[in-house]
């Protein structure tokens, strides 16, 4: 029958998989001094924790069954976005000093998304290298007298 020829384009493409193949490999690989960027959400298992000792963190734990809108409120500025809580989840946040202000007393505002209110924690004071946590509870059933 006939015999085909070797494909001249075989070394070019095996060449370009390899580069490639490295070239993936070097942006997972840890960067100098032990620091790893990933993709993961901070907190969830399996992620490496890249962050210093003495760095402000909160945790906020959803116990409700609403998607929350997680704003921080210092005392001395305005709003700031942090993230979004599923329902029954938690999140971990680093929190920068600019983002705490000179004060460094914030409050946690919660929002429902798609629904109405905020529900905002108490003012907070955090200390550098301190871990806050706030839990979000579902409001208490109203139970009238009868």
């Amino acid at each position: 029958m006939f015999e085909r020829e070797p494909s001249k384009r075989a070394v070019p493409v095996a060449a370009l998989l390899l580069v490639l193949g490295v070239a993936s490999w070097t942006a997972w690989s840890p960067a100098p001094g032990g620091v790893r960027r990933t993709a993961m959400r901070p907190g969830a298992p399996g992620a490496v924790d890249t962050v210093a000792r003495d760095t402000t963190r909160a945790r906020i734990v959803n116990e409700t069954d609403y998607t929350m809108r997680i704003d921080l409120l210092p005392s001395s500025g305005a709003r700031r976005y942090l993230g979004t809580i599923v329902g029954f989840d938690s999140a971990s946040y680093v929190l920068a000093d600019y983002q705490m202000g000179p004060t460094r007393t914030i409050r946690f505002v919660a929002h429902p998304v798609g629904g109405p209110g905020d529900i905002p924690s108490g003012e907070i004071y955090v200390g550098p290298g301190e871990t806050v946590e706030w839990r979000i509870r579902p409001p208490l059933p109203f139970r009238g007298t009868r």
